[in-house]
């Protein structure tokens, strides 16, 4: 084996390993530092314009009337001033729907766990999982929202759980 070669193959290593490791892209907005997960993208347009970060898992072509495709699924993040009362902002927020609330604690992000699903017609159910994540003096919200019965759901939630344990927040 040449020198060349012996270097060409300790590269073909090095990149391998990189792959393996996980999401290289990462995306910034709203004092938050996410990767981004595999085959999602993010809406830089919409943090442009004043609003969350938003990453979708269909390229942000919503179905007709501006809602989730049935196989698609996004996460927003979006933070503001730290609450007094966090219990209290949640049960606030969410009004209506049957809320399933824990404390979580992803690598060094510690807060609140909630999920629910919520009707939006009578053909279309959504399921939303919601990690409140106080840092500093401010509130971090990660919304991942998909089709109740998709059949990723579980990875679905189990990226949402990568991005937060993986998130810088400033």
């Amino acid at each position: 084996m040449t020198g060349f070669t012996r270097l060409l193959a300790m590269c073909a290593v090095c990149v391998l390993a990189q792959a393996q490791q996980g999401p290289s892209r990462w995306a910034d907005g709203q004092g938050a530092h996410v990767p981004v997960p595999q085959g999602w993208s993010a809406n830089q347009r919409l943090l442009d314009h004043g609003g969350p970060l938003s990453l979708t898992s269909f390229g942000g072509v919503y179905a007709p009337g501006g809602i989730l495709p049935p196989l698609g699924a996004e996460i927003e993040i979006a933070s503001f001033p730290r609450p007094r009362d966090l219990m209290e902002t949640i049960r606030k927020e969410l009004r209506g729907p049957q809320l399933n609330m824990q404390e979580a604690s992803l690598g060094a992000q510690s807060g609140v766990r909630v999920s629910y699903r919520d009707s939006i017609s009578p053909e279309i159910e959504l399921t939303t999982v919601v990690y409140y994540i106080p840092h500093g003096e401010r509130l971090y919200k990660f919304f991942l929202s998909y089709r109740t019965g998709h059949p990723e759901g579980a990875a679905l939630e189990t990226s949402l759980e990568d991005v937060v344990r993986r998130a810088v927040l400033r």
